[in-house]
């Protein structure tokens, strides 16, 4: 847009210098006052001409090479709000905001004017008579004079002359569109100098008019300046929208000319001027390459590779041994659904009819070798989006689709399902790490008391895969045990922990653990393994092929030892009480575990797919060989997640 801006300005500012230099002291009025009308229409439109230039390129003889996309994982940096085009945009819409209110309170007061005065029809025009001292002016088909001047007989035939003038010739509508211009553009002061010529050229068609109609030139003369005096000035606080036949002697000559009567003795100046039709011809032919160079200078032009033919044969042959140069289709995919295919739109219907009106310099077979497909938006196309492209492409051929940081490579013989990029998970990072009473988020400091509120932050944009899925790095360092409670608590206030079944920030206390038996003669097996807990295993997985349980590295935990042999008691000694614990219970059924599980509300899944209590326990029933990964068993909400495939545990 800063470009577009600045070269329709350039472009207004030639064409209003160009005028300025060669058309203003003329007598082609008429010429005059379509040449700066078209001037504005001319800069806004150049800017937007683009030129396509088509260059051909010979083949490559060499065999293509593909270099494998590499993904280098970073770490996000948010970059900081820039302010700059806000702060641009609220000073431009109270710029149009307040000219708009400017220009509508103007329309209203002719308004009121018409309405509330008397009037009467002279031939075209009206003639509006009112109470209020006044100079005569016109808006559109409305001449405005003062109703005593009028009813007197005081006002020069002159003048009524002229002001018909502008009615008749329709000046008001060029007022109207070029007010309408300084409200969209109101930051170009270039506008407001086009204005002022406009409505000074006004001027000049209404004095022709006036003495077309057998007026002396100095008795008309006499006339303007009487009414440009100071004496016999008198506002008619309409100068924005109406003409007046005193207009630039004295309003706007502050700011055009040096004096009072600069003005007028241009239009003194103008009416003794004739010019000749051979001049006339000479400067309208030089607006002619003025525009071309503007065209030339101001345009856009966009280069397109074209393949090199050779006697309309396709140079790219079959059977040729050499390989073109890669070639690649960009594909948008917008939120309704539909596509942009090279800046073409299409649905999916016509995805494929669009794509292959793309390239037919190259056959099938050719593009299956060399032609890239991207998917450049989104940045993080859903699969079914990308299989779909994938399948309707098919019979066009391509090499490699790329969507994102994502790569399906066809000559491979993958697919979107089964390449390894896209079936791979992307974990999101969140390490916490605490010492003494510092706490840091991904290496960014917080604190306790927006704990909470920072990993929120850093979570809104995951997905709910995003959430189940990452597995947070906690790392805790000479913290009291009071501190962690209070953390632990805001933990658990945080969208993560709510969407992993309210997971804590500690793990759980282990189960005590029974008292230790006297000694009585006999001891128990070296080296015994430990059953897992709370604090040797992070999740406990059932595995229902087996029974066994394994634990966090995904090594099988032996089942516990047999009990020891009841030892030998000789009678009538009593070496104390000999209680000894009894071996541990075994795991519970899959069927069991599933119904424990139901009863704590848990949230169900099979094969990833969100699922009733009672679709578990009938799908457990009817296959005892699934596999079951319960998380959060001790929350209010655990998750159980029951699959054909092995289940790894993190």
């Amino acid at each position: 847009m800063e470009v577009y801006i600045l070269k329709s300005v350039a472009c207004l500012g030639i064409l209003f210098g160009f005028y300025k230099l060669v058309l203003e002291n003329t007598s082609l009025h008429t010429t005059k006052r379509f040449y700066l009308l078209g001037s504005l229409l001319v800069s806004m439109l150049i800017p937007f001409i683009t030129f396509t230039e088509y260059v051909e390129i010979a083949p490559l003889g060499s065999a293509m090479t593909e270099f494998p996309a590499t993904h280098t994982a970073t770490t996000p940096n948010i970059a900081p709000i820039n302010y700059v085009p806000y702060f641009i945009g609220i000073v431009y819409g109270l710029g149009v905001l307040l000219f708009s209110l400017r220009f509508g309170r103007n329309l209203l007061r002719i308004y009121r004017k018409v309405r509330y005065n008397p009037k009467f029809k002279s031939q075209s025009v009206f003639h509006v008579l009112l109470q209020l001292p006044m100079t005569p002016h016109s808006f559109f088909n409305y001449i405005f004079f003062n109703k005593t001047d009028y009813d007197s007989d005081t006002i020069p035939e002159e003048v009524i002359i002229h002001e018909t003038a502008h009615a008749t010739q329709k000046h008001s509508w060029d007022i109207v569109v070029i007010e309408l211009l300084c409200i969209v553009f109101w930051f170009n002061p270039l506008i407001y100098f086009i204005k002022h010529s406009i409505k000074l050229n006004h001027e000049f068609l209404a004095d022709r008019a006036v003495l077309q109609k057998g007026a002396d030139t100095s008795t008309y003369q006499k006339i303007l300046l009487d009414f440009s005096s100071p004496d016999n000035y008198r506002d008619s606080s309409l100068i924005n929208l109406a003409h007046s036949i005193n207009y630039s002697s004295t309003r706007l000559n502050g700011l055009f000319s040096k004096d009072a009567f600069g003005q007028v003795k241009k239009r003194f100046t103008v009416m003794k001027t004739h010019t000749s039709r051979k001049a006339a011809w000479l400067k309208g032919i030089l607006i002619l390459p003025l525009v071309a160079v503007l065209i030339y200078g101001f345009s856009t032009t966009k280069t397109i590779e074209k393949p090199l033919t050779d006697s309309g044969t396709n140079v790219h042959n079959t059977n040729s041994s050499a390989i073109p140069t890669a070639r690649s289709i960009d594909i948008q995919i917008k939120q309704n659904g539909s596509y942009v295919v090279e800046g073409v739109s299409a649905i999916k219907s016509t995805l494929a009819k669009t794509v292959s009106k793309l390239h037919q310099d190259l056959t099938p077979a050719i593009r299956s070798q060399m032609m890239n497909i991207h998917i450049t938006q989104p940045e993080k196309p859903s699969r079914e989006e990308v299989q779909f492209v994938f399948d309707a492409l098919k019979d066009y051929g391509f090499y490699r689709l790329v969507a994102g940081n994502q790569e399906v490579v066809r000559g491979k013989g993958n697919t979107p399902m089964a390449s390894e990029s896209f079936t791979a998970i992307k974990k999101k990072p969140l390490v916490i790490m605490v010492q003494l009473s510092e706490i840091t988020i991904n290496g960014k400091p917080s604190s306790l008391k927006t704990f909470a509120r920072d990993i929120d932050k850093l979570t809104k944009d995951w997905e709910e895969t995003d959430y189940t899925d990452t597995r947070p790095i906690i790392k805790i360092a000479s913290t009291p045990e009071a501190f962690l409670k209070k953390l632990d608590a805001e933990y658990k206030k945080t969208n993560f922990s709510k969407a992993n079944g309210g997971l804590g920030l500690l793990p759980p206390p282990p189960p005590p653990s029974p008292d230790a038996p006297k000694p009585v003669g006999a001891t128990f097996a070296p080296n015994a393994p430990i059953a897992p807990n709370a604090q040797n295993s992070k999740l406990i997985q059932y595995n229902s092929k087996d029974g066994t349980v394994k634990s966090t590295k995904g090594t099988n935990i032996p089942p516990p030892p047999p009990p020891p042999p009841a030892p030998n008691v000789i009678k009538g000694v009593n070496d104390g009480d000999t209680n000894i614990p009894p071996p541990p219970p075994p795991p519970k059924s899959p069927l069991d575990h599933v119904i424990e599980m139901a009863k704590k509300n848990a949230t169900f899944y099979l094969e990833g797919e969100k699922i009733s209590s009672d679709k578990a326990i009938e799908v457990i029933k009817s296959n005892n060989n699934l596999n079951i990964q319960t998380t959060g068993k001790s929350s209010k909400n655990p998750q159980v997640k029951i699959s054909t495939k092995p289940v790894k545990i993190n």
